[in-house]
């Protein structure tokens, strides 16, 4: 079967979105998954340059859920924020509690040590809190920290509908085309 593709959907590469994640990064990281057809992995940005080389570096087709940091704290939608602040030991212990409360909470997270840094991303759930509590150490208090919960965020257990997000959208090939799903 061969797979269809085309030039109407938007793409992450397109002006509309680039414009848009350049507007996101002037006031904050973006942080979120990439899925493939395997499993989903995390990624953040704290710059254009950054987030438009990892674009270039992709599969067509790979799918991204972006988030902006700075969207989510305005609508109290983290879990954690921190910047440039001491993190104490009970605001980790709260979210280790929280995913240990269900199996299948799970978080995603960005980081960076100071304001000049890259971004990095962590995504897990119970097994992988030891990933967070490594970004923490990492990131505060120097730097930046943001978790949210995965789970908040899409609309069905069943199939991954993401909401509150910046962009849902695909990789273009080199024409600019994403693949059509069609059912």
């Amino acid at each position: 079967m061969r797979r269809e593709w085309s030039s109407e959907p938007q793409n992450l590469l397109s002006p509309e979105v680039v414009s848009a994640i350049r507007d996101a990064l002037r006031v904050g990281m973006l942080f979120g998954v990439r899925t493939r057809y395997d499993a989903p992995e995390p990624c953040a940005y704290s710059d254009l340059e950054s987030y438009i080389r990892s674009m270039k570096e992709c599969v067509p087709g790979d799918a991204y859920t972006l988030w902006s940091v700075e969207s989510l704290a305005r609508q109290g939608r983290l879990l954690l924020r921190k910047r440039g602040e001491v993190l104490n030991k009970d605001e980790l212990e709260r979210i280790q509690s929280w995913l240990n409360s269900d199996p299948r909470q799970e978080f995603v997270a960005a980081g960076r040590p100071n304001l000049g840094a890259p971004a990095e991303g962590v995504w897990g759930d119970c097994d992988f809190f030891d990933r967070l509590e490594e970004l923490a150490s990492r990131c505060c208090p120097q730097g930046e920290l943001a978790v949210m919960s995965l789970n908040d965020h899409q609309e069905s257990d069943r199939e991954w509908r993401p909401t509150h997000h910046l962009f849902h959208a695909l990789v273009p090939n080199e024409r600019g085309e994403v693949p059509v799903f069609r059912p």
